[in-house]
């Protein structure tokens, strides 16, 4: 995960792992991104959904789909060693000292008229609507930098979807059970696309051994997070 590039194919999807470009970034978002050592983009599409499902089980949201694929985009932050050299206070040193220059450009571009790009160019097209978040979960949020974590912004485009009433509907309650049939006729009557967002942070202990996404726990989370979303 933490090579420079690397291209590939994996039943017939291409897949794609690399740094993340961005244009015109500003001295904050610098030294933020400055407290992880590395960031890696991990991008594949037209995944079908029979990989998902034999990862996840029989439970969420992911059970519930007959057929259909995904596009996912994964951007990956990697904890900093804190006993390595800090490369961040270099970067916040000459990053302030060139703020005044910065800002004095940004607003002779903003008169102008100038379009400025200030984020990471995305991984996947721009959507008409936003898509749809889970809620953050505050005590992950609360203890993401008080030890080593790996940090995942997910973007996961599901589409040309076949869907059906789950075998397993334990974890759901009576109300519930009742909102899902007419997601699933909705989904059935519409060629129908639906982006959903995440962001997990996970310990940096439980990708030691682990070969697989399985093995790490991330297909099970993201599995819960989708179903949050719906």
């Amino acid at each position: 995960m933490c090579a420079d590039h690397i291209v590939g194919q994996y039943d017939n999807c291409l897949f794609s792992l690399h740094t993340p470009q961005s244009i015109g970034r500003t001295m904050e978002q610098e030294v933020k991104d400055s407290r992880w050592t590395r960031m890696s983009r991990f991008r594949i599409d037209g995944v079908n959904i029979d990989h998902l499902q034999a990862a996840t089980g029989n439970e969420g949201l992911v059970s519930w789909i007959v057929s259909g694929k995904v596009d996912a985009v994964l951007d990956i932050k990697f904890p900093r060693d804190p006993k390595a050299f800090d490369i961040g206070e270099i970067i916040e040193g000459i990053a302030a000292a060139a703020a005044e220059q910065i800002e004095e450009a940004r607003r002779a571009g903003r008169e102008l008229g100038i379009p400025l790009i200030s984020d990471r160019i995305p991984g996947q097209r721009e959507l008409a609507k936003p898509a749809l978040s889970a809620p953050e979960d505050e005590k992950e949020l609360r203890e993401e930098y008080e030890k080593p974590v790996v940090l995942i912004d997910i973007d996961l485009r599901f589409r040309d979807l076949k869907a059906a009433m789950p075998l397993f509907t334990n974890e759901l309650s009576y109300v519930n059970h009742a909102l899902v049939r007419p997601i699933v006729s909705f989904i059935n009557a519409n060629r129908t696309l639906v982006p959903i967002r995440c962001k997990i942070v996970k310990d940096l202990e439980d990708f030691h051994g682990s070969w697989t996404m399985w093995e790490t726990g991330l297909t099970d989370i993201i599995s819960q997070k989708a179903s949050k979303d719906v």
